[in-house]
């Protein structure tokens, strides 16, 4: 009998909300952090886990350290290869992440919203009617767009933003699962997560 790989499995995604971002090679670098320990069962080995990585601060080491797992981050080779990450294995959970990708951008869409930028960080949404086709969707935002004189976008997150001029120019930003291994640290492409929102420092 053979025991199936979960992290390398292939999902069922029916619907382009199914779709989770890097969901192969995140469940692969959580599976080898979880094996390697936390600081409630094993506090000596991340100690000297956060002293290889360059730290000095506990809460800072752990808060980044959640970061990496969650590839919100760029990660510092040193953890990764620490942990126990084979970075071939990595690669190949980014070539299957970026294959179930490719298969998202090919389902159906009908968004429900669409963003309006009235200024910079200032933003609001337009509501499409229900089960709307992504055609028409593009169509009335343009006219809105054009009479209003804003930027305006749809927005999915993680897969794609189609950016909408008042002049009525289309352009697309694809989201597509990509590392880069550097010398020091691995590197990880950007998502879309912060589009349309609007924050203090």
């Amino acid at each position: 009998m053979y025991k199936e790989i979960p992290n390398f499995s292939a999902r069922i995604i029916n619907t382009i909300e199914d779709y989770k971002q890097f969901y192969h090679t995140r469940s692969y670098i959580v599976q080898k952090s979880d094996a390697y320990g936390y600081l409630e069962n094993n506090r000596e080995k991340v100690i000297e886990l956060m002293n290889l990585c360059g730290y000095r601060k506990l809460e800072k080491f752990c808060s980044h350290r959640n970061m990496w797992n969650s590839l919100d981050r760029w990660i510092p080779r040193v953890y990764l290869e620490t942990i126990g990450v084979d970075l071939e294995v990595l690669k190949f959970a980014v070539e299957v992440d970026r294959q179930e990708y490719e298969s998202v951008l090919q389902l159906p869409r009908s968004p429900k919203a669409g963003t309006i930028r009235y200024m910079a960080g200032v933003y609001g949404s337009y509501k499409f009617p229900d089960n709307i086709s992504e055609t028409d969707a593009i169509i009335m935002l343009q006219a809105y767009s054009r009479e209003n004189h804003f930027q305006c976008c749809i927005n999915y997150r993680d897969v794609i933003t189609i950016w909408i001029d008042p002049n009525g120019k289309i352009s697309y930003t694809y989201y597509q699962p990509k590392i880069e291994i550097k010398k020091r640290e691995v590197l990880i492409s950007t998502s879309n997560q912060m589009v349309g929102r609007s924050f203090l420092k």
